[in-house]
């Protein structure tokens, strides 16, 4: 889940955690099936009555039904896989996220579980010049102090994006006059360039 001022969205699992779910559920459910057909056999030796095997038949179907769900689970974990294409075409709409106006409600609609899970996985590096353009947008009033800031609030609370060390330290002083309710001096914003 993922908010920015007001903006809620909830991106759900990705296909990755989705297929190990479905698997670790899965390897449950047959370990359980398994378990009980044997106390199930054990208890006809021991009793020399199949009762045994009634008892533990309606245990039986649920293992089968954890089975089929989980079985369901990983082939629509499959189906939510990205290929090559859709991977290159999200990663050229980010890097315009970054260094045009994209707006950021639009990026947030773009992105969907499978996409951001796989750019947590390989998030995509901000380099400094994306950031002293912005800067230099701001100072030159280009864009919107406020567009700035939700601009830098994406950047920093998405997990598909990393900062190095040096865009890291000027992304933190940004964060930082925010925290504190104000506006980043254009003095201090020049001074990152």
């Amino acid at each position: 889940m993922f908010g920015i001022k007001g903006y809620l969205k909830d991106y759900g699992d990705g296909p990755l955690k989705i297929i190990r779910e479905g698997r670790s559920n899965l390897i449950t459910g047959f370990i359980g099936l398994i378990l009980l057909l044997a106390m199930g056999i054990l208890l006809c030796i021991l009793c020399r009555e199949p009762g045994g095997l009634y008892f533990v038949s309606p245990f039986c179907l649920i293992s089968i039904l954890i089975i089929w769900n989980n079985i369901k689970k990983i082939k629509k974990g499959k189906s939510k896989r990205l290929d090559k294409d859709s991977i290159d075409k999200a990663e050229v709409f980010i890097q315009d996220f970054l260094s045009n106006n994209i707006d950021v409600k639009v990026l947030l609609d773009y992105l969907d579980a499978a996409l951001i899970e796989y750019f947590t996985i390989k998030p995509i590096v901000v380099e400094s010049r994306v950031l002293e353009q912005k800067i230099r947008q701001a100072i030159n009033n280009n864009i919107n102090i406020a567009v700035f800031h939700e601009w830098i609030d994406t950047v920093w609370f998405l997990d598909i994006f990393e900062l190095k060390n040096d865009t890291y330290y000027k992304f933190e002083v940004i964060e930082n006059y925010k925290l504190e309710g104000k506006i980043i001096p254009i003095r201090e914003l020049k001074g990152m360039i």
